[in-house]
């Protein structure tokens, strides 16, 4: 099955589909490329609406003393406009992010929001940023308490 790979930006035959768009039903009469998802193969479509998420893990957590970095770099142009955190047990956590573009990555990086884990197992908010195809995100854990397992994502 052929499927859109938001972490590439392209046309896929070895990813699995779930989740990523759905395309029972749909009738392909030509070649299929990432801008023509539709099925029709009208011309470009608009794929703005696409949900990219940027996903952070952080593992082994208990006995947190010292702030913990994850980075990743974006593959396509998106603005991000809501966080979750999930863990695997209750507990508190606070993560800074911050974005830098590739030409000022390490020396100049923008700190783009705070988000917190209050007592809880999972907690989302709001967060609005834009992001270029190849800017990096830094996630910095700075507080843990009560968790081993901690997930991020932007969406």
């Amino acid at each position: 099955m052929w499927a859109f790979n938001p972490f590439t930006g392209t046309l896929d035959n070895t990813v699995d589909a779930s989740g990523f768009a759905k395309l029972d039903g749909a009738t392909f009469t030509g070649d299929i490329s990432a801008p023509n998802l539709s099925g029709i193969n009208t011309g470009d479509q608009d794929l703005s609406g696409l949900i990219v998420k940027a996903r952070i893990q952080f593992d082994a957590l208990n006995g947190f003393t010292t702030t913990v970095s994850r980075r990743g770099r974006t593959k396509i142009a998106k603005t991000t406009t809501t966080w979750e955190m999930t863990a695997d047990a209750s507990g508190s956590a606070s993560v800074t992010i911050k974005k830098a573009s590739y030409s000022n990555l390490p020396s100049t990086l923008t700190t783009i929001g705070t988000i917190t884990l209050t007592t809880a197992q999972k907690a989302t908010g709001s967060l609005s940023v834009a992001l270029d195809a190849g800017d990096y995100l830094i996630f910095e854990l700075t507080s843990c308490s009560g968790i081993n397992e901690l997930l991020v994502e932007l969406f």
